[in-house]
């Protein structure tokens, strides 16, 4: 029996407190219009605030990959208002645009070679207040990335982040380190090259984070091809369904 110096975060109640939030949140895959702009100027606060970007006078941060056919764009919405943001590439041999494949030149290639696609994450923002007032909301953002991956049936999932943010992808999602301190252009400091196979999302991170399970409704949802002239799809979180579909099955096979 476990003692409760021994209790993972699970079990001491954060996988319930991450489900309450969760059900106020609602993600939006943003094509274009005012809504895009918001998130431009997101990115710029946010980055600024950091010291990240130099200043503009537009007050917006966006770059030729929001542009780009594989490129989606993300806001994660609570009680209507925006609290942070990601962008996500499908990268593929066949269409191998991303802004890691800029970043760490030659570092993917072989991995192209060998038939292996991407979900390449990237632009995460998140509004001061709401950072202190969602807990964990990196981890909620960052579900959408989890999310493609099975989508996509992706091989493995990317992430370009600041040195000093490597514990939090090596303990939440058993992220290794492929290349390091690497300066991009645009940005202030230099980063790091995270990954890790959707085996481990599947096998650990579901275990470790219930709550990145999903429908395959919201991710039709949020992945599927953009509709023509529909700026904004809203699509609500669906990991309580998906945790009890889950138990279900786990339920049959035990029996």
């Amino acid at each position: 029996m476990q003692t409760s110096k021994e209790r993972t975060p699970l079990e001491t109640g954060f996988k319930e407190k991450a489900l309450e939030v969760l059900r106020s949140l609602e993600y939006r895959r943003i094509n274009g219009g005012e809504e895009l702009e918001d998130i431009f100027r997101l990115r710029y606060d946010a980055y600024r605030r950091d010291g990240l970007i130099g200043e503009n006078t537009s007050g917006m941060s966006s770059d030729n990959y929001d542009e780009s056919p594989n490129a989606l764009i993300f806001g994660l919405y609570y009680d209507g208002e925006l609290a942070s943001s990601i962008r996500i590439h499908h990268a593929t041999a066949a269409m191998p645009v991303c802004p890691t494949r800029s970043h760490f030149p030659g570092v993917l290639e072989p991995y192209f070679e060998q038939g292996a696609s991407f979900i390449d994450s990237s632009r995460f923002c998140a509004d001061a207040n709401f950072s202190q007032k969602i807990p964990n909301l990196p981890l909620f953002t960052t579900r959408l990335t989890a999310m493609a991956c099975f989508y996509y049936e992706a091989d493995y999932m990317l992430s370009v982040i600041r040195p000093e943010h490597g514990a939090f992808y090596r303990r939440y999602f058993l992220m290794k380190q492929w290349a390091k301190e690497q300066q991009v252009e645009w940005f202030a400091q230099p980063v790091d090259l995270y990954a890790c196979h959707l085996q481990t999302i599947e096998n650990a991170v579901f275990a470790r984070l219930p709550f990145f399970r999903s429908l395959p409704l919201e991710r039709e949802l949020l992945f599927s091809p953009r509709t023509e002239h529909m700026d904004i799809i809203h699509v609500k979180p669906t990991a309580d369904a998906a945790i009890r579909v889950n138990l279900t099955r786990q339920g049959q096979k035990a029996a």
